[in-house]
């Protein structure tokens, strides 16, 4: 597959299905599936705006949630000692285990599994977006079912320097009433908080700020999605 994908006015050529950027490759879909894949890479690897770059550069473990086909886990494998990344889609995971193997990347774990309260899950699957599958909104969706990760075994042991968080609503069900001493293992995050049937952005953004984190809204591509910066007070 030989084709120019054009995002947001910006053309981008994908050859014999892989897409190239800053020094990286990934393997991508066809069609408008194959847009979207390129797209979603751009938008994690771009610094400025809409961004997960603002902290950089990051040296320590990193968290990647909602990791797609590994844009973002793979750029920031650069630096950092450990990326430790969660996808929900199989189809997504599949991807991105191809491209971290592409990039012979070494440092990075990849798991599926929708994050949650750890339970399955069902996950409701979008026609054209590779990017919107949600466990929030499953109704008039093809679904499938997924296995859980709740945030004890997301995080995993010890200090997470970073978190990159987009999981289309999950981040509720993720962090709501977990206990402070857990969330507080993240020095930073940057995540994209979504519109949820039972809460709003800011429960999200209150509870985190309970947690002892300063807090800024970066940016908003729609009112159903808040990017927000997180900082834990006292973290370097």
């Amino acid at each position: 597959m030989n084709t120019t994908f054009c995002w947001y006015g910006n053309e981008y050529k994908v050859t014999n299905g892989v897409f190239q950027h800053e020094g990286l490759k990934f393997f991508v879909r066809e069609g408008q599936k194959g847009e979207c894949d390129v797209g979603i890479v751009v938008n994690c690897l771009q610094r400025g705006g809409f961004s997960y770059w603002d902290f950089a550069p990051y040296v320590g473990k990193v968290v990647d949630i909602g990791a797609h086909i590994g844009g973002f886990t793979c750029a920031v494998a650069k630096t950092a000692a450990k990326v430790v990344s969660w996808e929900a889609s199989s189809e997504n995971y599949s991807i991105l285990l191809q491209n971290v193997k592409a990039n012979r990347i070494t440092n990075i774990q990849c798991h599926w599994a929708a994050v949650g309260d750890g339970s399955p899950k069902l996950l409701g699957l979008s026609s054209g977006s590779t990017a919107g599958a949600s466990i929030v909104v499953t109704e008039g969706r093809d679904v499938e079912e997924v296995p859980g990760a709740g945030l004890a075994e997301v995080l995993g042991d010890g200090e997470v320097e970073f978190v990159k968080m987009d999981c289309e609503g999950a981040e509720y069900e993720l962090f709501l009433d977990c206990p402070r001493d857990l969330v507080r293992r993240m020095e930073k995050m940057v995540a994209e908080v979504h519109w949820h049937p039972k809460f709003r952005h800011q429960d999200f953004v209150d509870f985190i700020a309970g947690c002892g984190y300063s807090t800024e809204v970066r940016a908003s591509r729609a009112d159903s999605a808040k990017m927000v910066a997180f900082r834990r007070i006292g973290a370097p």
